[in-house]
């Protein structure tokens, strides 16, 4: 099979093939590329002395990371490439070499390369940049000074720092939040946004509902939180003289609120029980699952848990919840069981992060959104139905709530247990205990008193 000098395959033997096996181009002949006993790949080519160190080094962090030889072997020719360029080119000692110097190397990579070539090779070559300027080998771009934020970008990164530090909200809250006040302090101000903030008027507040965008209750309901936000904020740091929340309408909504979406003990039974595996991924989701069931847990307070949160001679667990609140709660027997099995046998990598990834580099993961995918496989392999049609993080915390509350814990008690900062929060769950509220149930129809004969 013919092969360019730097062992890559021509485009036309498709993609999927790409690198797979890599030839080495060695005194005019093609030979395979031998490893050495560490798994690093032996140089092909000629390269700077100064490289060739930082070369190996940085193959060696890929497999100390978890990276397979296979997959070390697909970014040595690249990096081979990319030295031999820089021999090419003259860059025979470190002295005024920087990451622009090899930004500019990096341009003329092989045309022959395929689609999935060229992205192997740009992520390989972007690693090996970025670990030269770590280990200090090269120096770093000059970083262009940023222009100075507008009026109106500083008031939404103040909005936001304040939404983060004073009301403890997710960053998957606070963005749509400060596109909400952007978008009114636009239309309020036009290009002279902020503009003097005392001057907002409730008519002002009023027309901004009649404006292109969210429509519908959903959308208005949305817009009206934003906005008593946004005036909450501004009255609290002393932006505006007058409280404005009043000035929000209020949007008419159901007269019922929506029921709370959980399921049965025999459901949730089963989901945890579709969770179970020998594989890595299964161990991980079914520690996962099972914590968030048996202690009510949010899918974020899942992902935060750290190695060092479990104090095992105790028996707790510390539980790191909204608004940066933390609680150390009891740690079952059968949490602590699933939570060890996945640590003996599946979990890797450096992070003390106590989920993480199963493929290297076993990286932590950075949102719930990996737990709701867990739940997601759950439910299909157990063929349970999720409440309303789909699969939500809270669905074991309101199941664990209703299991509570129907053995005849009391609601303070559940609010303690699943960390509730109100008490009106809990009594939501009042209205689906049917036999709890069967007595306070007045007879229907009324019986009419029978009128006596001749009255």
């Amino acid at each position: 099979m013919p092969h360019d000098r730097f062992g890559v395959r021509p485009a036309w033997i498709g993609p999927s093939r790409a690198i797979l096996s890599v030839p080495a181009f060695v005194n005019g002949g093609t030979t395979m590329v031998q490893s050495d006993s560490s798994g690093i790949p032996q140089p092909r080519g000629a390269m700077p002395d100064w490289l060739l160190p930082l070369r190996n080094a940085f193959l060696a962090s890929l497999l100390s990371l978890g990276l397979k030889t296979g997959t070390v072997g697909h970014y040595a020719p690249a990096v081979d490439w990319l030295c031999a360029e820089a021999a090419r080119r003259g860059l025979t000692a470190p002295d005024g070499v920087d990451r622009a110097s090899f930004e500019r190397l990096r341009d003329p990579l092989p045309t022959r390369l395929s689609g999935r070539g060229r992205q192997t090779w740009t992520t390989a070559l972007d690693r090996f940049v970025a670990f030269l300027v770590e280990r200090g080998a090269v120096a770093d771009a000059p970083r262009q000074r940023e222009p100075a934020p507008s009026p109106l970008d500083a008031l939404c990164r103040d909005y936001g720092n304040w939404l983060r530090t004073r009301c403890g909200l997710a960053p998957g809250t606070i963005r749509p939040r400060q596109g909400r006040a952007r978008s009114f302090l636009a239309f309020r101000f036009g290009d002279s946004a902020p503009g003097d903030l005392n001057a907002i008027s409730r008519a002002d507040i009023v027309a901004h509902f009649g404006t292109v965008g969210e429509t519908g209750p959903e959308g208005a309901r949305a817009r009206a939180t934003a906005l008593r936000s946004l005036f909450r904020f501004l009255f609290a740091t002393g932006r505006t003289e007058r409280n404005l929340v009043p000035c929000v309408p209020r949007i008419a909504g159901s007269r019922s609120p929506a029921p709370t979406r959980h399921l049965s003990r025999e459901e949730v039974g089963r989901v945890l029980a579709a969770a179970r595996g020998d594989s890595a991924i299964a161990r991980r989701d079914h520690a996962m699952l099972l914590a968030m069931a048996r202690l009510g847990l949010r899918g974020q307070e899942v992902v935060a848990i750290r190695l060092d949160d479990i104090d095992w001679e105790a028996g707790e667990i510390l539980v790191r919840g909204k608004r940066g609140r933390q609680a150390a709660m009891p740690l079952p027997v059968d949490v602590g069981e699933a939570v060890v099995d996945w640590i003996r046998h599946g979990r890797r990598g450096r992070s003390r992060h106590l989920f993480v990834s199963v493929l290297p580099p076993f990286m932590p993961f950075t949102s719930a959104d990996s737990v709701r995918t867990a739940l997601c496989r759950a439910h299909a392999a157990s063929g349970v139905t999720p409440p309303g049609g789909e699969v939500r993080c809270h669905v074991f915390r309101h199941s664990l709530a209703m299991a509570l509350l129907q053995d005849g814990m009391p609601l303070a008690d559940i609010g303690n247990m699943l960390r509730h900062e109100s008490a009106e929060t809990t009594t939501a769950y009042a209205r689906h205990d049917i036999e709890a509220l069967r007595p306070l149930a007045r007879p229907w129809p009324v019986p009419q008193p029978v009128a006596e004969a001749g009255s």
